[in-house]
């Protein structure tokens, strides 16, 4: 069920293009125009900020530039399809000061559906220090990727270590 949600997100994304930031500040932009708790995400993080960063440093350099493969089933009136799907997914983690850093996931299916050749922005995040022990997570994510708001909370936190098992 999550892969078909995922395509589902994929396919609406490409058919949309027109419609889609073209930058990480514009879907930031976007995404608090729009003021919802469906796409934006606030979390507190009982971790000094320059433990967050380097958490989440590993967590991008290391986990999530993969390639996975889902399988999927599309439900119409007039068919059902399934099949299997190529994602590629590529993050950033960049350190813009002593109270901001950015973590960006962009995901781009290999020739399963048409649309533009550059890989969509699905998830980012801004942290920045609270305190001297606690750092806030704004999470922005797209219809269909919110299982990275869990990775990206136990990463920051500590809870986990290892690269995730699966992240579609």
């Amino acid at each position: 069920m999550k892969a078909f949600f995922s395509i589902f997100a994929i396919a609406i994304s490409v058919s949309a293009c027109l419609s889609m930031p073209k930058t990480r500040e514009e879907y930031v932009s976007m995404a608090e125009a729009r003021g919802s708790t469906d796409i934006k995400k606030e979390v507190i993080i009982n971790k000094r900020f320059s433990t967050v960063n380097k958490n989440l440093a590993h967590l991008s350099k290391n986990c999530l530039n993969k390639t996975v493969t889902i399988e999927y089933q599309i439900n119409s009136a007039n068919s059902n399809e399934r099949g299997k799907a190529v994602i590629d997914y590529h993050s950033t983690f960049s350190i813009l000061s002593n109270k901001k850093s950015e973590f960006t996931i962009l995901s781009k299916p290999q020739a399963t559906f048409s649309g533009p050749s550059e890989p969509v922005l699905v998830f980012a995040v801004n942290s920045s220090p609270v305190n001297k022990n606690k750092t806030k997570l704004t999470m922005y994510k797209s219809y269909g990727y919110d299982r990275f708001v869990g990775i990206v909370t136990d990463y920051a936190s500590g809870a986990k270590k290892g690269c995730p098992k699966n992240i579609h």
